[in-house]
């Protein structure tokens, strides 16, 4: 799945704006989708090239609808649900990974390739 940025947030916590993160116009492979309540947030690789992060879904229009292979769907215990590969939803990946936990990184690299290559 792609998106395209089609504008900017002014976040509500200071410092949570999202043009260093983004540029409008660019595509973005979306690594894994949460459904939250009313709101829409996707997980992309951000402008450093390096960071997983967060982002609102109405920053964005669908470009390439196409789902990958590796993603399956769950529903948490706070009614989110998430789609992205398995291994990310296992409770503390983010948390590792951010980390640096090799085990994590390399899981990330590896389900990131195969949602690039698809």
């Amino acid at each position: 799945m792609k998106v395209k940025c089609v504008r900017h947030s002014e976040g509500k916590i200071p410092g949570s704006k999202t043009e260093h993160w983004l540029t409008v116009g660019h595509e973005y492979d979306v690594l894994a989708i949460y459904f939250l309540s009313e709101s829409l947030i996707f997980r992309l690789v951000s402008d450093d090239g390096l960071t997983p992060a967060l982002f609102p879904g109405e920053l964005f229009e669908v470009v390439d609808d196409r789902m990958p292979p590796n993603w399956v769907i769950r529903k948490d215990r706070n009614g989110v649900y998430r789609i992205s590969p398995r291994a990310w939803l296992e409770p503390g990946f983010w948390e590792k990974f951010f980390d640096r936990d090799p085990e994590s990184v390399a899981v990330f690299k590896e389900e990131e390739r195969v949602i690039r290559e698809f």
